[in-house]
């Protein structure tokens, strides 16, 4: 093959990712290999490779480290105290928080492998990495998404080998003294050294950047200076990445090879210094990749054998996976890997493209196309966006960060360079303050699935080969056309024949924000928020949930009253999506109606004796508040309550409402429902029994907060509900609850995020309907492909 390394890092990916999401037992991967391996040994007797072998082989071993990884993680009770002597290893700072990793020791003076962070919120105690330490305290496991889609903190951590988080302001902790190893020596020096150099000669916004490119640590910047160049879509340059790794190897071999050191020791000393550069800032996935890959691409020239870079780099990534195999979780390592693979593949022919406009600025003009073609879908899965000023800012920006590092690094030994430095990082910032006042916005993206990337990827190589699709036989050409058509059927049909109206219930904290998506369009109902303005709940949860969903516009959006838990996090919504128009309880809102004014949204008011058809028999009653002028000093009994009607099935939002309200609308509507989003967050002063026994719910749905500090929900709440048979889920428990409605049934699904990994049966009784599909669509492409090898007279490699 001409591309042999593909196979193992496929294989291994595919075993990672299922052994991660399904508890594989060990005997079956055992079997699973062992047949496997004989499927190979019978192809190699008769001369033949066999590739399908191969990748179950991989497999296999992914699946076998990845849950040998997972078993080695810590479990700690988070009700109880533990006694931990560990290291710091690394150290981190934010607008809220100073964050040290902990190499462990012990835990109750028995011998431990892993890692926990520490974290103040205050101004707690300082540590320096190498210190050894004795602490007391809790530890907990970090929170995962409890929105589906959203970024899952704990999988983040655990790429770092942490498991817990322990609150340095709640715990004892007692300095014990020093580790002597000559890793923590070595960290803790380069870090400071760097740190003093840049401190002492450069101005403090240009020697915490300097920091943040050469550290490869961007808690070193603030946050403006963060949102700038991820806005300019160039912040790859704040992480040690292919860039720096390639710009301090090719810098390390020119200067010794014009000091006249003989090209082997060159090539082997940089290399050397790569992994001692790697290790001093923590081997990050990027640099890990860049290390590697820059090391094997100059070995690789010390022997004088030729390299196919995308076979290299395929290697890497094997190598990689079997080192930490939950970095394939990572963003950084597959954006890292996504725009390297695309500049290999691609650049050269999108050179080809542009051809009349040959010059010296094709070649980075075109490795920037190819490197954001290629993590576009990854860039939409994570971040949901892309900037449009990518380009220019690339092409502007890099060449001077190039500079930059080029001065930054040399200027560690050379002092007299940190002025050149402070002009060329003056002129960076400048330029991009300058691209940013560009009148372009980012592009908003929703979510792709799987099929969204394998109908992206398939494009892609089509229109970037097409000359090849020309010479193909037609029978090949109706594979991937056969493929390409199903793929596009199945999610047509899925869009416009599904006839189920789902309602969303967020996890915003706590607050409330519910989306009713249907073939009618789609709604929201509040949006979460806070009274602390820096937790923008809009901003960080509400319009990410709806960009992730494919939500680009609302047909109205419905806000019940004026606290800030419901109505704040609307207002980013309004600023960056389409909206048809806001609905309120007529109560004057300042923020909101300047927001709406600014948007040229329009706001009504809603009271009671109001019923819209929202279309497809799905009807929308407002019971509350009444149709006159007098509203309540309390703002809670001015809450705007819906009753949603659809199939034959009841769904009734409360928003706040309390005592008053509730006997009002009990005594005014048969409201006996199927769905009760439970007043107030379940606080005692609503909820009575007399209003339960008239609404009479199934399905109870309470949207609360973690440890609030209101004490929601309230047990005598929770009991009142249980003891009339509703059956009770909550956002702080379960996460994000989904409530399905179709022709025959409806469903309560909550996102469940702390459920345990379903056995490999269990799966399959799951998603049996998924996988037959797969199944069939497999089996035809093999043999439509099969029949274009055949007719091609290849058969000789065909298992």
């Amino acid at each position: 093959m001409k591309r042999p390394m593909i196979i193992p890092a496929v294989g291994i990916m595919t075993g990672i990712i299922s052994a991660y999401y399904i508890d594989v037992d060990h005997s079956f991967l055992l079997l699973l290999g062992t047949t496997a391996l004989v499927w190979i040994a019978l192809g190699f007797i008769n001369n033949k490779i066999r590739v399908s072998g191969l990748l179950i082989l991989f497999a296999v071993l992914g699946a076998f480290i990845t849950s040998e990884r997972l078993s080695e993680i810590i479990e700690l009770s988070d009700a109880r105290q533990y006694t931990f002597v560990g290291t710091v290893e690394e150290i981190s700072s934010g607008s809220s928080s100073t964050r040290y990793v902990i190499d462990l020791e012990q835990i109750e003076g028995i011998k431990t492998e892993g890692k926990v962070l520490l974290r103040y919120y205050n101004e707690g105690k300082s540590h320096e990495i190498g210190d050894r330490l004795k602490i007391k305290g809790i530890a907990k496991k970090p929170l995962p998404n409890t929105n589906p889609l959203f970024f899952n903190y704990r999988l983040h951590l655990l790429t770092e080998g942490i498991s817990h988080i322990i609150d340095g302001d709640r715990s004892t902790i007692i300095l014990e003294g020093r580790s002597e190893a000559i890793g923590y020596w070595l960290r803790k020096n380069v870090a400071e050294y760097i740190s003093s150099v840049y401190d002492t000669g450069l101005r403090d916004e240009n020697s915490r950047l300097m920091k943040g490119m050469v550290l490869g640590n961007s808690s070193y910047l603030d946050e403006e200076d963060l949102n700038l160049y991820r806005n300019l879509g160039i912040s790859h340059l704040l992480a040690v990445s292919g860039l720096h790794i390639g710009i301090i190897a090719g810098s390390l071999i020119w200067v010794l090879s014009r000091l006249g050191v003989k090209r082997w020791l060159n090539i082997i000393f940089s290399v050397a210094i790569l992994f001692v550069y790697g290790y001093s800032i923590g081997f990050p996935p990027s640099a890990s990749r860049g290390i590697a890959l820059f090391s094997m691409l100059y070995l690789s020239k010390l022997i004088n054998r030729p390299v196919d870079r995308f076979n290299l780099l395929a290697g890497c990534m094997s190598l990689l996976q079997l080192y930490n195999p939950l970095w394939i979780f990572n963003s950084g390592f597959q954006l890292s890997f996504g725009a390297t693979a695309a500049i290999i593949l691609l650049s050269d022919r999108i050179k080809t493209l542009i051809y009349p406009l040959n010059g010296r600025i094709i070649d980075p003009v075109s490795a920037t196309i190819a490197a954001n073609l290629g993590i576009a879908p990854i860039q939409a899965y994570w971040f949901n966006s892309f900037p449009l000023l990518t380009l220019l800012s690339n092409i502007i920006i890099v060449p001077l960060a190039s500079g930059c590092l080029v001065l930054g690094i040399a200027s560690l030994m050379v002092s007299w360079l940190l002025p050149i430095l402070e002009f060329l990082l003056d002129l960076q910032r400048n330029a991009a303050i300058l691209i940013q006042r560009i009148p372009l916005d980012q592009i908003i993206l929703p979510t792709p699935g799987i099929a969204g990337f394998v109908i992206y990827l398939t494009i892609l190589a089509v229109f970037f080969n097409w000359r090849t699709v020309e010479r193909l036989d037609l029978s090949i050409k109706k594979a991937i056309f056969v493929g390409l058509l199903t793929i596009s059927i199945a999610q047509f049909l899925e869009t416009t024949t599904n006839k189920e109206l789902e309602i969303h219930f967020i996890d915003v904290g706590q607050g409330d924000s519910a989306l009713i998506k249907g073939p009618f369009g789609n709604y929201m109902i509040d949006g979460g928020g806070s009274r602390l303005d820096d937790q923008d709940i809009g901003s960080r949860i509400t319009l990410p949930y709806l960009l992730k969903n494919g939500v680009s516009r609302l047909e109205a959006v419905f806000v019940s009253h004026n606290h800030e838990d419901h109505y704040r996090g609307i207002l980013p919504v309004i600023d960056q999506l389409s909206i048809g128009a806001v609905y309120t309880n007529g109560v004057f809102n300042k923020e909101l109606h300047e927001k709406a004014e600014q948007r040229n949204v329009p706001i009504y008011e809603l009271h009671n004796e109001i019923e819209a058809d929202l279309g497809d028999g799905i009807v929308l009653k407002v019971l509350w508040p009444e149709n006159n002028e007098y509203r309540y000093l309390n703002e809670n009994e001015n809450s705007l309550v819906f009753l949603l009607e659809y199939l034959g099935r009841r769904v009734l939002f409360t928003g706040d409402i309390e005592e008053i309200a509730e006997k009002k609308i009990g005594s005014s509507y048969d409201i006996d429902v199927d769905v009760l989003k439970v007043p107030h967050h379940g606080s005692l002063t609503s909820s009575s029994r007399q209003f339960l026994d008239k609404v009479k719910p199934e399905y109870s749905i309470i949207s609360v907060g973690r440890n609030n500090l209101y004490g929601h929900p309230n047990p005598q709440v929770i009991d009142r509900l249980r003891e009339i048979g509703s059956e009770v889920h909550r956002t702080d428990e379960m996460g994000m609850i989904k409530v399905l409605i179709s022709r025959n049934n409806l469903e309560v699904i909550p996102f469940d995020y702390e459920r345990i990994r379903p056995s490999l049966a269990e799966a399959i009784r799951e998603y049996y309907i998924e996988l037959m599909f797969m199944a069939l669509y497999l089996i035809t492409s093999h043999y439509l492909v099969i029949d274009y090898i055949r007719r091609q007279g290849e058969m000789q490699w065909i298992n």
